[in-house]
């Protein structure tokens, strides 16, 4: 498969573009420039196993998500990439599979997991129904319980400060609260209670959860 596959996919410079050390952040490599590469009708599953080959970065594909949201393994992608950043030539390549807004990547250590927000945002009520650990806060700095919410229950919790500066709280707002056979569903429900102030909430999305005020948008 992979020498049929080549008769359709031209590299000029490539693999020199990529020569970078094992260190370097996979963030980075996604802004190195690409200098010229062609596609034409290549399976979207070969193309980014390819990506992976020429790149020293691991795509790992979520089959499972992008299977329900109809993106076929073997949509053709024809695509002329030159002086283009990898990750417009990704996007580009995305867009071919008919389901670019829904397709979105998790960026690790030399390893970018291709998925779906619909996926990410499972992932993240499927973490708030875990059970926490008994916690108890007395008089410690809200970033801290907040921090320590996150490490417990694995959910990445974003916090708009800017919003909440604005109802009269910061990173240093005493909170005292205690969580016991609880979720982190439902101890984020109680941090956001102690916070004596109207229109604070929580938002989940493909990225954790969000605490911020109902007047942001």
């Amino acid at each position: 498969m992979r020498q049929a596959t080549l008769g359709a996919l031209m590299l000029f410079g490539v693999h020199n573009c990529f020569a970078e050390p094992a260190t370097k952040p996979t963030s980075d490599m996604l802004q190195k420039v690409i200098p010229e590469m062609k596609f034409s009708k290549v399976a979207f599953a070969d193309v980014m196993s390819f990506m992976s080959d020429i790149t020293a970065v691991q795509f790992k594909m979520d089959w499972e998500a992008l299977d329900a949201a109809k993106v076929a393994r073997n949509a053709p992608i024809t695509l002329h990439v030159q002086n283009q950043k990898l990750t417009d030539a990704l996007d580009d390549i995305f867009k071919q599979t008919g389901a670019k807004d829904e397709i979105t990547m998790v960026i690790g250590e030399r390893k970018i997991e291709v998925t779906t927000h619909t996926a990410l945002t499972n992932r993240t009520l499927q973490l708030l129904q875990k059970p926490l650990p008994d916690m108890q806060f007395d008089h410690r700095a809200l970033s801290e319980v907040i921090d320590t919410l996150s490490r417990a229950s694995g959910v990445a919790i974003n916090v708009d400060w800017h919003a909440l500066a604005a109802q009269g709280f910061d990173k240093n707002t005493p909170i005292s609260l205690r969580s016991q056979n609880q979720t982190a569903a439902q101890a984020l429900s109680d941090l956001l209670s102690a916070l004596p102030a109207k229109g604070i909430n929580q938002k989940i999305t493909d990225n954790g959860v969000t605490i911020s005020t109902s007047t942001e948008k």
